[in-house]
């Protein structure tokens, strides 16, 4: 049998919009270009778009669509949108024609002509209805396509809009069916409110006149959402719409009374749709601009969360997440908007809060496992963090927040303690294992301020804890995972301990030794001995077991991570006990390295190590770090002679821990008196000659210079004042070298930190001279090799251009003592302002700002922008006009003011814009003689460079037809 064709589906007859004469004139020769698309042509275009497997067939056909039917205005482009809504086309095509339609509305509203309106409106209602039966996504595009329309419409051609389309329901029912009707104007009642409340609308011309209509329609809308609902309060379309109206629809919260009655019903069916669309009628609810000024009215909805607890109890109990999930967002939205002004209410609002806490504990403490089983409670932890931030403001209100909410703050510990426990096995694949680390780190930071609130009551709460953990585990010691959650919590209470107690965490410090060795368990409990440093300041007696336990991890391969934080923790606030124990440290410190200590655990280490060298006497402190440091120091010598790739990462690492020593090393005074030794300064000029070799024989490794650049940045930043005669110049000397053999980005950022720095010194004039000439000849050569296009070079050009920006601020003469270069620098930082990146633009952009304000006081600088100037000025109007990105513009408006005020001495810029925006179609043929005449006065009259912005972007807009 041959199969028999189908029926291809005939266009229906409808009126078509076509643009105004004057905008067919003006996109005629773009219309020209254009092919009359055909339905067939697009059928199949939309065909490969959907199903061909092939991406590029997909992508090709995608251009295709988007060229010749939905950017064409022709009749024929609209002709193809309303066959393809055509009821029996497939969804896909009614999809994509009535997202067309939306834009073409959107976009090109104004090019229709006015005798077409009112048939287009009729034919997009028509359509509205038919594709009720068809789809719900394309029925959402066709009422997001009328809402446009009608949004453009109010008032001159459409007054009246929810009025007509309620009007429309009888007619609709009779040929598409009650149930499609309905649906279909609830869709686009929902849909038109969001779109009045839109940020286009908003800011739109007739936004009054949409914000009237909203006025005039909910007073028809309400009762005719009432009546529905009322006679089918399991209407979720309904309910939705009421939800959208609640949100978008200015609704007055006193005129919602009966409607939010009737929402609060829904809540009673466990239906997920149902209950999911009450639940964002009653969230709009809860967060309407009237709740604050009028609480009064919320008390019923208040009322109803509280007495939904139960509901949600067994809900979650049950495992039905989408009610568990819905409850929450209720209570969490309660409280995020209304819990401050409940605190505020005074007495008679106390009983209600508390209420609303213990609503949001449920919340939290769901029974499930995060975030495996459930993530509601996940959601409750930010605004904990929020609540717990406003009890604990100040000492007033923690104590009164200790003696009303108290009990319910112990049970947030008691909750959270047992949520941050990891699970009974090892189920967690790596994006739950990321989404618990998230999750702990939020609960601790709630414990933190629990502990600040609770003080005593809290270490209390959590010592008991952990004396009921650590019997349990040493019956038991596969069940860790409690023992482990309490130390958890512990570490991030222990920095809140009270100075002054001396009953439970002494206690604490006698369990640590008696926790079971399991990994997780450690790790918390060494984290735990580092949090308590503060407290254990002044109680060195109990230092020595503790350090004992952190040294352990610290050479524990997999536990050298918590052993290094643990130790900086301790030698900040202990390191004057500790020096005693230095060498020790620094040996089990090399431990750690061959345990595999990452970079940061290393500088971690030399953090402590360097807190403890501070606390020795002056006369000690240089060769005691000296000698720290000394095995560090060696192995970078050692891997700076050769590129080798396995030396690579350690060359990086030494670099970073040798710069992490010298800045901790960094001494302000010494017991109240300004400090007379400074440690760093030898340490720096012994790693020297291995820096200096990493950058002369790495210096094709980017990783590496910049590794070496921040540590002689530490190196000349700290030890500026004494520096060793020689040093800086040698600093200056292989930092040009190793820029001539590679030009690396971050040596010119190098170079311009030396010239911030010293560059105000008399004496240091010729060496910045020196490194200015020599790191700009080799960066133009750089430039010029590129054949101008200097695009792939933006890392450098950035850098460059900063380092050519502090130059002309701090040290001028610098750059104008070389013949030649300041012309060059100023061309190429004309040519940067083309490149794409934002940042770059930036740069480029103050370094002319700074080098056209020298041209008052500087002669060279006057001339190079009287000879160059003007190609400045055409670059300038050219990106405002077609290149530069929009959020770039206000750089060239930042040079263009500055040449308007520095460099118009004679009338030179008023001059030189005069002529260029004299000639015809210059800088776009979108803008005339008079615009630009407006422009050119408006921007020589501006004196304040805020403005001046604004004119640009004013102008920009013009000059791209937008």
């Amino acid at each position: 049998q041959q199969p028999q064709p189908q029926p291809q589906p005939q266009p229906q007859p409808q009126p078509l919009p076509t643009a105004t004469t004057a905008v067919a004139h003006q996109h005629q020769q773009q219309q020209e270009e254009l092919q009359q698309p055909q339905l067939a042509d697009a059928e199949q275009a939309l065909r490969v778009l959907y199903h061909d497997p092939d991406t590029s067939h997909k992508t090709a056909a995608e251009q295709w669509l988007l060229r010749h039917v939905r950017e064409n205005q022709t009749r024929a482009a609209w002709q193809v949108c309303w066959s393809l809504l055509h009821p029996e086309a497939p969804a896909e095509f009614q999809f994509f024609a009535a997202t067309t339609l939306h834009y073409k509305l959107g976009s090109h509203f104004h090019e229709l002509p006015q005798d077409v309106l009112a048939s287009l409106r009729s034919q997009l209602l028509s359509t509205m209805f038919s594709s009720a039966v068809v789809s719900h996504l394309v029925l959402r595009q066709v009422c997001v396509a009328l809402a446009t329309y009608a949004a453009h419409a109010v008032p001159h051609s459409w007054s009246n809009v929810v009025e007509d389309v309620l009007g429309t329901i009888e007619g609709a029912a009779e040929l598409f069916g009650p149930h499609a009707a309905q649906r279909a104007v609830l869709e686009f009642l929902a849909v038109f409110c969001e779109e009045v409340d839109s940020d286009n609308a908003r800011a739109g011309p007739n936004c009054a006149a949409l914000a009237d209509e909203l006025t005039r329609g909910r007073q028809l809308v309400l009762p005719f959402l009432c009546a529905l609902i009322r006679s089918n309060p399991a209407d979720e379309q309904s309910l939705r719409c009421a939800a959208s109206w609640l949100e978008h629809g200015s609704v007055p919260l006193s005129a919602a009374g009966d409607l939010v009655t009737l929402v609060m019903t829904a809540l009673d069916d466990p239906r997920p749709g149902v209950f999911d669309a009450a639940v964002d009628a009653l969230v709009a609810v809860i967060s309407h601009r009237d709740a604050k000024a009028q609480p009064a009215l919320l008390m019923p909805v208040f009322l109803k969360i509280l007495e939904r607890r139960a509901l949600y109890a067994q809900a979650a109990q049950e495992g039905f997440e989408e009610v568990v999930v819905g409850y929450c967002r209720m209570v969490v939205t309660a409280v995020e908007v209304h819990f401050k002004s409940l605190l505020a209410a005074g007495p008679q609002a106390v009983d209600l809060t508390i209420g609303l806490f213990a609503a949001l504990l449920d919340c939290t403490n769901h029974p499930g496992q995060y975030p495996t089983i459930e993530t509601s409670s996940q959601m409750t932890m930010k605004l904990w963090y929020q609540v717990m931030q406003t009890l604990s403001a100040d000492v007033d209100t923690r104590r009164h927040s200790r003696a009303v909410y108290g009990d319910v703050l112990e049970s947030l510990l008691r909750v959270l303690k047992r949520k941050v426990q990891l699970p009974l096995a090892d189920t967690f694949d790596e994006d739950a294992s990321q989404l618990m680390e998230a999750y702990r780190r939020e609960a601790g930071e709630v414990v933190m301020f629990l502990c600040c609130l609770l003080k005593d009551r809290c270490v209390g709460v959590l010592r008991e804890c952990l004396e009921a953990d650590v019997a349990a585990t040493s019956q038991t010691p596969a069940r860790w995972h409690s023992l482990e959650s309490t130390l958890f919590c512990l570490s991030h209470a222990a920095p809140m301990f009270p100075k002054q107690e001396e009953v439970h965490i002494p206690a604490i410090v006698t369990l640590l030794p008696q926790v079971t060795p399991q990994r997780p368990v450690t790790r918390s409990a060494v984290l735990l001995i580092g949090a308590m440093s503060a407290w254990l300041r002044s109680r060195p007696v109990l230092l020595q077991p503790l350090l004992a336990r952190v040294l352990d991890a610290l050479r524990t391969p997999g536990m050298v991570s918590e052993g290094a934080e643990a130790l900086r923790d301790l030698c900040e606030e202990c390191g004057a006990h500790m020096a005693v124990w230095l060498t020790m440290i620094v040996q089990q410190c090399e431990s750690g390295v061959q345990a595999g200590a990452t970079v940061q655990d290393r500088k971690f280490m030399v953090e402590g190590v360097c807190d403890i060298v501070k606390t020795l006497p002056p006369e000690s402190m240089a060769p005691e770090a000296l000698q720290t440091l000394s095995a560090n120091i060696q192995r970078l010598g050692h891997c700076s002679k050769v590129v080798a790739p396995a030396h690579r990462d350690l060359v990086i690492a030494e670099l970073k821990v040798i710069g992490q020593a010298i800045k901790n090393l960094q001494l302000a005074s010494v017991g109240g008196q300004p400090a007379q030794h400074f440690p760093a300064e030898p340490l720096f000029a012994a790693a020297w000659p291995a820096i200096d070799s990493v950058l002369r024989v790495w210096n094709a490794d980017s990783e590496v210079v910049e590794a070496a650049c921040e540590c002689i940045e530490n190196g000349f930043t700290i030890c500026k004042a004494h520096l060793r005669a020689g040093l800086l110049g040698q600093i200056a000397a292989v930092t040009v070298d190793s820029f001539v053999l590679s030009p690396q980005a971050a040596l010119p950022a190098l170079a311009g930190k030396i010239v911030r720095t010293f560059g105000k010194s008399e004496p240091l004039l010729p060496l910045c001279t020196e490194l200015v000439a020599r790191l700009s000849q080799r960066t133009f050569a750089v430039f010029e090799h590129s054949g101008g296009d200097i695009g792939e070079y933006t890392e450098l050009v950035h850098t460059y251009m900063a380092f050519i920006t502090t130059t002309l601020v701090t040290c001028p003469a610098a750059i104008f003592q070389s013949s030649g270069l300041e012309v060059a620098i100023f061309n190429w930082g004309t040519a940067a302002l083309q490149l794409p990146q934002i940042v770059t633009i930036e740069e480029a952009g103050k370094m002319l700002c700074a080098f056209i304000e020298l041209a008052k006081t500087v002669g060279r600088a006057a001339a190079v922008v009287t000879a160059h100037g003007p190609a400045l000025m055409d670059a300038c109007l050219r990106g405002i006009a077609q290149t530069m990105q929009r959020s770039a513009l206000h750089v060239v408006a930042g040079a263009l003011f500055a040449l308007c005020q520095h460099c118009n001495a004679g009338g030179f810029a008023t001059r030189v814009l005069q002529q260029l925006l004299a000639q015809p179609g210059y800088p776009s043929p979108h803008v005339t003689q008079e615009q630009k005449v407006a422009f050119l006065d408006k921007l020589l009259q501006q004196r304040v460079k805020r403005r001046v912005v604004d004119i640009v972007l004013e102008f920009a807009v013009l000059c791209r037809g937008v």
